[in-house]
């Protein structure tokens, strides 16, 4: 994974995000899909839709890479101590990076599911069209999703810039006056 902003030096995180990216990214789509059905069929019937989402079993990871890559830089940008801390449960610093992370994700994937839009644009490409037309767009619609979840904006060569954040202040040059 590449650095997103110039402090993103953490390269530990960087190796554990990128060691638990499939099994992530399978685990959203599951998310998203259990969602959909609870949310869209109470009563359990089966339609050729419900029948279609509880069936797909593989999805193109890659239309996800995007999406993870960002939401991965994003969270480097919000947890940056960079320090290495002592392990005392005998986990090494990937496998505390990666268990961190993966509970993180999780837990913003919960917040994301109160999305109708995030939950259709996954379910979109990860079930219904999986052409590669499909996954830019949805690639497209989940950065910008992100960019609003999280009030900072991704470029692709200038980094990570957060929004909220307070704009530096030029200092007026004074003016020398003679007396």
């Amino acid at each position: 994974m590449n650095k997103l902003y110039p402090k993103d030096k953490n390269s530990i995180l960087r190796e554990a995000q990128s060691r638990v990216k499939s099994t992530l990214i399978c685990r959203m789509i599951d998310m998203v899909k259990e969602e959909y059905v609870l949310r869209n069929n109470p009563l359990g019937l089966e339609c050729s839709t419900i029948c279609r989402i509880k069936s797909a079993k593989s999805y193109p990871l890659q239309a996800f890479d995007r999406f993870y890559i960002q939401l991965a830089g994003i969270y480097r940008y919000k947890f940056d101590d960079g320090q290495l801390a002592f392990c005392f449960d005998g986990l090494s610093q990937e496998e505390k990076y990666a268990k961190e992370w993966s509970d993180c994700f999780n837990e913003w994937v919960n917040d994301f599911l109160r999305h109708e839009h995030f939950i259709n644009t996954v379910l979109e490409v990860s079930v219904m069209d999986q052409s590669e037309r499909m996954q830019t767009l949805a690639s497209n619609r989940l950065y910008e999703f992100l960019n609003k979840q999280f009030a900072l904006q991704i470029y692709k060569y200038g980094g990570l810039i957060d929004k909220n954040a307070q704009p530096k202040k030029k200092k007026k040059k004074q003016r020398k006056t003679n007396k």
